[in-house]
């Protein structure tokens, strides 16, 4: 039993010893003493020491290579917009030839970026230029009143049994007052040149149609010819009246020829029909071509005019008289508002 326990250890031995080669008592020692009492062959690693980096030779930086050279930062250059009304004119934008009318001609910055050949005059303000012009309109704040229904007991196969009459038209959305008759009264010793009558109507409609006149509110000019037809299947009387005086009454039969007949006067003209008593219009005639009748939203034009400190007066059939005062520059556009209330 011994024996085999001995020659068991020495084959033990014999293997260490082929393996980690001899043993010296000190090796030996050493391997079977505690792992931190052992000696260490571990070494750090060389760590390089921390430099700045280069920044070019300096009274601070003496040691730094001479030869480095601090790198060229190309200076900021702003993002190319398009062209605006905020933005200046950029040359690397194509440009129409017309660019120029839109909002920037004539200004410094337009001269430098275009071409001698796309270059115009500013363009002009029309409000500011051009011959004297009034442009307004003409507003009724109050209340409509309703229709007047008038029953008919004669000719109704066309004229119909009942008539609404209605003299008070106004815009819904604008609340313009439709014909308003819009003179401008000039100051007495105010300077007038001679107006052309090019533009105006060479002839002021009085048309009997459907048992009314169309239109039923017209204007003219001294001078002027008023032609009066009849475009229903039966017999009109046509009266015309100023002041107290008649100045036509005139039979019209149903496709009758038309009658003309020049207005002398200025003022103000009625016309009535003597057989059908329901039907009325109103003619206006002044002496100079100073006047407009307002359209369906309730705006009119005077061109043409007198400079100087003149009174407008606005007429309607139903809501009488409205005057304000104007100056009219020599040049340019004035914008004018009237109400009725």
């Amino acid at each position: 039993m011994i024996r085999e326990k001995v020659v068991m250890a020495g084959l033990a031995y014999s293997a260490i010893a082929l393996l980690w080669g001899p043993l010296s008592p000190a090796r030996a020692t050493d391997a079977l003493a505690p792992l931190s009492e052992q000696p260490s062959t571990y070494q750090e690693p060389a760590v390089p020491k921390y430099r700045l980096p280069m920044q070019g030779r300096s009274a601070r930086n003496p040691d730094l290579n001479p030869a480095y050279e601090k790198p060229v930062v190309p200076k900021y250059k702003p993002p190319t917009y398009r062209r605006s009304f905020t933005n200046p004119p950029l040359t690397s934008v194509p440009r129409p030839p017309d660019y120029a009318v839109r909002g920037t001609a004539g200004t410094a910055q337009t001269e430098k970026v275009m071409a001698p050949s796309q270059r115009v005059a500013p363009v002009a303000d029309p409000i500011k230029t051009g011959s004297p012009t009034i442009v307004g309109r003409v507003l009724f704040r109050g209340v409509v009143p309703p229709p007047t229904h008038i029953d008919i007991d004669r000719d109704v196969e066309v004229c119909g049994k009942v008539i609404n009459l209605q003299p008070i038209t106004i815009d819904p959305t604008t609340g313009g007052l439709r014909n308003a008759i819009v003179h401008l009264e000039v100051a007495v010793g105010a300077a007038t040149a001679e107006v052309s009558d090019a533009g105006q109507e060479e002839v002021v409609s009085i048309k009997n149609k459907n048992c009314s006149f169309m239109p039923q509110v017209g204007v003219g000019k001294t001078g002027i010819e008023a032609e009066i037809t009849n475009d229903d299947p039966l017999m009109h009387n046509t009266n015309m009246t100023f002041g107290n005086r008649t100045i036509l009454n005139v039979a019209l039969v149903a496709g009758g020829n038309p009658i003309r007949k020049s207005f002398k006067k200025a003022g103000l003209h009625l016309v009535k029909c003597n057989v059908h008593k329901f039907m009325y219009g109103y003619r206006y005639v002044f002496d100079d071509p100073y006047f407009a009748m307002t359209n369906e939203t309730g705006q009119f034009r005077i061109s043409n005019l007198p400079p100087g400190l003149h009174r407008v007066t606005v007429w309607h059939e139903t809501l009488g008289i409205a005057e304000k005062e104007v100056q009219v520059p020599s040049q340019g556009t004035v914008n004018l508002d009237l109400e009725f209330k």
